[in-house]
């Protein structure tokens, strides 16, 4: 996440809480979100 910070200037940590038919990842997965 730091590096994500340093090179987009901005990054954010979420938590997957739920999911409804077929996902990637279950629930409590956490994702890194970049304006990229």
């Amino acid at each position: 996440m730091h590096q994500a910070w340093q090179t987009t200037g901005s990054a954010a940590l979420a938590t997957v809480v739920s999911t409804a038919g077929s996902a990637p990842r279950p629930a409590g997965t956490p994702m890194l979100i970049t304006p990229q």
